[in-house]
């Protein structure tokens, strides 16, 4: 919780109509939206990124001897970027200030002593394009820049789509077209291949830069009132 930074005013509003089982999120006028970028300034990740990490920070019971310390994590969305250029801004530091530490490490790997006084590093993204915030394009725009930064890049199968589309792939960009996929747990083998086949050939076109997984949800419907 000492890295959690407060400010007067409302994190965000959730709208909710369970009737039409809709949910509005206001976040652009948000404190979160309205932040000092400041706050989070390159010296803040650097700081944060390259302290040495111990044995209580694997949880309770700590690692087992021998074990190798914990990285740290750095887990972003797509959300971030896209609510306003102070939250961009903060975003991007950090991604900058990751990847200037992983080129850092790499100059140092033949230094025994350098590479043992640095905390691994594992970078990830979830892309989780929310339409109101803007077009996909913008968010890949902001996001394509700093995927040789990241170790995974989460993704929705709508977004296999969109970048398939936007990339013009076609195993991901047709990937229901060209294949049927039944609904439902009877459709999960072909789903798979269908999945499977879009990852590899977007792996291809990015360049196999960072490992893309695919998560795949079916929310259940919300009950309409009477």
């Amino acid at each position: 919780l000492q890295l959690v930074r407060r400010a007067e005013g409302d994190l965000g509003i959730y709208h909710v109509w369970p009737a039409e089982g809709k949910v509005a999120f206001q976040r652009r006028n948000s404190t979160f939206g309205l932040m000092d970028p400041d706050w989070f300034s390159e010296d803040f990740w650097r700081g944060v990124l390259s302290e040495q990490t111990t044995a209580s920070d694997a949880g309770e019971g700590g690692a087992a001897p021998g074990a190798p310390k914990p990285p740290h994590v750095l887990h972003l969305t797509g959300i971030t970027p896209l609510i306003g250029p102070r939250s961009h801004k903060a975003w991007w530091r950090a991604l900058r200030v990751a990847r200037e530490l992983r080129s850092e490490a790499a100059l140092a790997e033949g230094d025994a002593v350098a590479v043992a006084a640095r905390p691994r590093l594992v970078v990830t993204l979830d892309l989780n394009h929310r339409p109101a915030l803007g077009t996909f394009e913008d968010l890949w725009f902001m996001v394509e820049p700093h995927v040789g930064t990241l170790d995974v890049l989460v993704l929705s199968v709508g977004d296999l789509l969109k970048l398939g589309k936007l990339l013009d792939v076609p195993d991901a960009a047709r990937m229901f077209l060209d294949t049927e996929v039944p609904k439902g747990l009877p459709g999960a083998p072909a789903l798979e291949a269908v999945v499977r086949r879009a990852l590899l050939a977007l792996q291809d076109r990015l360049g196999h830069r960072a490992a893309l997984v695919v998560c795949c949800k079916q929310r259940d419907v919300a009950p309409r009132a009477p």
